[in-house]
């Protein structure tokens, strides 16, 4: 009878330590700092598919040999947990890809710009004003005309002061 006990008493202490310890992970904060969060989820992700396949697979063999309700719905859920799992990396990869599309794009227009802006201050630095007059004269179309002599009467009431 005192074996019985032995064990009991046993069994009750580790419920204790085993609940002690469970009401302090319940009780303290989880913290992930923004930069590691990628990492984490993706990690997370990626341990959730690998453990779900593996769950599929083996429930999957079980209801092929055995399809009741029960196993038939379990292996539904593995699978669309795997979906999901699947789809959170997926849109994981396409935000990443993005990110550094957008990135190199802008660095493209930045780059483009100071092109620009180069070009534009080289043109005004190497026209002086000699140069502009000196291109002016050149470009001038000359205009040839005759003068022709015109004669001015003055009307007879007013006179020339």
């Amino acid at each position: 009878m005192e074996e019985k006990e032995f064990s009991v008493n046993d069994l009750i202490d580790q419920l204790k330590v085993t609940t002690k310890s469970n009401k302090d992970l319940l009780n303290s904060d989880f913290e992930l700092p923004r930069e590691k969060l990628e990492n984490f989820v993706l990690n997370s992700t990626g341990k959730l598919v690998t453990q779900g396949l593996e769950i599929v697979e083996g429930v999957k063999d079980y209801v092929m040999n055995n399809p009741e309700s029960r196993e038939v719905e379990a292996l539904s859920q593995a699978l669309k947990a795997v979906a999901s799992a699947l789809s959170v990396i997926k849109d994981i990869h396409i935000t990443q890809i993005k990110r550094d599309s957008a990135k190199d794009i802008k660095t493209m227009e930045i780059e483009s710009r100071k092109m620009l802006k180069d070009d534009d201050r080289k043109e005004r630095l190497l026209l002086s004003r000699d140069e502009v007059f000196k291109r002016i004269m050149e470009e001038a179309k000359v205009i040839e005309t005759q003068a022709e002599a015109v004669s001015i009467t003055l009307h007879p009431g007013l006179s020339s002061q």
